[in-house]
């Protein structure tokens, strides 16, 4: 049971975090000179004949409490507004953008933590060791690098040095594939440079944490008494060691998760990819505000979700909260 109230306990945290990010996200354009009130008035890309028909729609022509009800209403009848760029609603631009952030970040995150975790430990394993101060001097340097930088030196270098990967889009414009191996086959080829990208600048700072928190790991009585027992390198290493060091990792990954979101943003941006990152980036430059507002709350729901899975985790992996200690 303690697992389970742990995981309540959280989920209601979590519901009142989206409460205060979701207000704080109605409050703060209004508080700007140009509301978006405004914004719908002045907005050429909007039709003079349904500019009062949205301004009506969204309360926006009413006292501000009215608005705060209206635009609850309709965040949780899944009406985010209607986008002045795109000319259609908010959520099916985000919808239609979703998948392909989903199969960037999906890719790029199972990828930078899974290499993470290993070269973690086998830094932790040789600590002090040529190997575990080359990869040190090798992680804080490649996690001092900004996203946008590491893409545009990767195109430089893999699209016009060496011509080897495609400089924009998920997949090729104007091509009919044969087979859906082809088709598979282009958007990997269109995923390496933007996923690469990811990868880098990431790797290097969970094998730098995991490799700290295992060498306090690794120094425990547990792991003398296994190493005394005969076990061998690897079940000490990864079945004793790694289980405990993940731990903190987890809530590391959890609270990063945010920092993530927004470098795939400037991937994104950099490579021309259809994601919901780079939608954000047009979506400022052109002052659409209602798909501003819908990625502001995507972007919390994904982070707050991140966490509570993290924290779902760290009560299953961690007994002491099974057993409600």
């Amino acid at each position: 049971m303690g697992a389970v109230s742990f995981i309540l306990k959280k989920a209601a945290v979590m519901l009142a975090s989206f409460y205060v990010i979701s207000t704080v996200i109605f409050l703060l354009p209004r508080l700007t000179p140009i509301d978006p009130k405004t914004l719908l008035a002045d907005n050429p890309r909007i039709p003079p004949n349904i500019r009062q028909d949205l301004i009506a729609s969204f309360g926006l022509n009413k006292p501000l409490i009215d608005q705060y009800l209206s635009y609850y209403t309709n965040l949780f009848g899944g009406n985010l507004g209607y986008s002045f760029l795109y000319r259609e609603p908010v959520f099916t631009v985000l919808l239609t953008r979703l998948p392909w952030t989903i199969l960037l970040l999906g890719m790029s995150t199972a990828i930078f933590i899974a290499l993470g975790i290993v070269i973690g430990v086998l830094q932790a394993s040789r600590y002090g060791s040529k190997f575990d101060v080359a990869a040190l001097v090798v992680s804080l340097t490649a996690s001092s690098f900004p996203f946008f930088w590491v893409g545009i030196i990767f195109i430089y270098l893999f699209a016009f040095v060496f011509p080897l990967f495609p400089t924009f889009g998920a997949m090729t414009p104007g091509v009919t594939f044969a087979s859906p191996i082809d088709t598979i086959a282009d958007i990997g080829w269109h995923l390496v440079l933007p996923a690469i990208t990811i990868v880098i600048v990431n790797i290097s700072r969970y094998s730098f944490y995991l490799r700290n928190i295992m060498v306090g790991v690794l120094s425990e009585d547990y792991i003398v008494t296994a190493r005394a027992k005969g076990l061998t390198q690897n079940k000490v290493l990864f079945k004793h060691g790694l289980r405990n060091a993940l731990l903190p990792t987890m809530t590391m990954m959890a609270m990063d998760f945010g920092f993530i979101i927004a470098g795939a943003i400037f991937v994104e941006t950099v490579f021309s990819y259809p994601g919901v990152g780079s939608l954000a980036y047009q979506a400022i430059l052109n002052a659409d505000y209602p798909l501003m507002n819908g990625e502001f709350i995507l972007l919390s729901i994904v982070i707050l979700a991140a966490n509570f899975t993290a924290d779902a985790l760290y009560s299953v992996l961690d007994p002491r909260i099974r057993k409600g200690s």
